[in-house]
């Protein structure tokens, strides 16, 4: 694998796991290079096509969400990573971890892909095959309870 410029470690806005902030560890071996950790609150939608105040994620989601990358974070500085940290707001999260990669000039995507039923996949998306969908960008998943 070519050496990556910069690495992005992604979820939908799922708590990182251990085992996926190990995923970055695999990725880079023993090099060190800088790591974008993003993670996307959920809009849930419009009403009729208006955006409505109450489907944007609240202020304390925002923070849960922020608190979820800062733990991230810690994790990866203290194995020697340079870290920068980044919460967004989407109806997409595929799209938009896509975009953030490419914006971002990321050369691997990380990202967790818990196991799902069926429904909860038609419900809620399936971000790690819209992120394989969207962008050229090799994505490393890591299987994660």
């Amino acid at each position: 694998m070519a050496p990556t410029a910069e690495i992005m470690l992604a979820s939908a806005g799922a708590p990182f796991s251990p085992e996926v902030v190990d995923g970055v560890l695999e990725v880079t071996g023993e090099r060190r290079p800088a790591v974008l950790v993003l993670s996307v609150a959920r809009i849930w939608g419009t009403a009729l096509g208006i955006p409505h105040p109450g489907l944007y994620p609240s202020r304390g989601e925002l923070d849960a969400q922020r608190e979820i990358v800062a733990v991230a974070a810690r994790r990866l500085a203290e194995r020697g990573f340079e870290v920068r940290m980044r919460v967004v707001s989407s109806r997409d999260p595929g799209r938009a971890i896509a975009r953030w990669a490419e914006r971002s000039g990321c050369g691997v995507i990380v990202i967790a892909d818990p196991p799902r039923g069926r429904w909860s996949r038609l419900l809620r998306g399936d971000p790690p095959r819209e992120v394989h969908r969207r962008t050229r960008i090799p994505l490393h998943t890591v299987t994660a309870p």
